[in-house]
């Protein structure tokens, strides 16, 4: 510098240096701790919703507790032909919400990612190289589906498999009692039935009581469901 030493202009020059590293150091160290520079916004994708699981004809919703039991995560499918299920996320950062309604025509899982972005491309171009676009804050699911869906622990669907042989026995055994019962009093009615009115009937009455089962079936799971 002109009419200064050198060793006047070479410590101005190395304060100036420490004055613009440490101010960078305090504009990064805002952006990563407060946010300098950045606003919260959301971002909501709504993914159909097919069954985890079918329980007898009943579409079922898991879900697994965790730890002591207060901890929970979601197992679903976005898709029928989806072999392995999906599951949401087990951290503090995520929350899970059920909503069964009658209203509900289309199962649907909503999901909202809450994050930070740059308020406009100066801040943007400004913290170039932090990777801190669309920084994650936290996730919301709601997992919205009709009345006639069961949410069940995956607890109460292994304690249900267990049972499923003696239930089907059990069924079986009404079914074939309704229908000889019902065959029988029609035959009463009507000595002259042919074979060919009974094989019908007796269609008739398996579907019927088939139909009755599964309802009853169904009644049982809504009342063990995650309300």
């Amino acid at each position: 510098m002109i009419g200064m030493p050198r060793s006047v202009a070479k410590y101005m020059l190395i304060c100036l240096s420490l004055v613009v590293s440490l101010g960078s150091i305090v504009m990064f160290l805002g952006n990563d701790i407060s946010h300098w520079g950045m606003i919260e916004n959301t971002v909501v994708d709504d993914r159909p919703l097919a069954p985890a699981a079918t329980v007898q004809g009943t579409n079922v919703l898991l879900y697994k507790r965790l730890g002591n039991g207060k901890e929970k995560i979601t197992i679903y499918k976005t898709n029928a032909k989806q072999k392995k299920p999906k599951t949401t996320k087990a951290d503090v950062t995520t929350t899970n919400q059920l909503t069964r309604s009658d209203t509900v025509q289309n199962p649907v899982l909503e999901r909202t990612r809450y994050q930070y972005s740059y308020k406009n491309s100066f801040y943007r171009l400004l913290f170039a190289g932090t990777n801190s676009d669309d920084r994650f804050i936290k996730e919301a699911n709601e997992f919205k589906v009709p009345e006639n869906w069961a949410v069940l622990s995956t607890d109460q669907v292994a304690t249900l498999q267990k049972q499923a042989k003696t239930t089907q026995k059990q069924a079986k055994a009404k079914v074939e009692q309704a229908v000889a019962a019902q065959v029988q009093a029609a035959k009463a009615k009507d000595p002259n039935m042919s074979a060919e009115q009974q094989q019908q009937l007796v269609k008739t009455i398996e579907a019927a009581a088939k139909k009755q089962m599964a309802q009853q079936v169904q009644a049982t799971l809504l009342q063990m469901s995650l309300k």
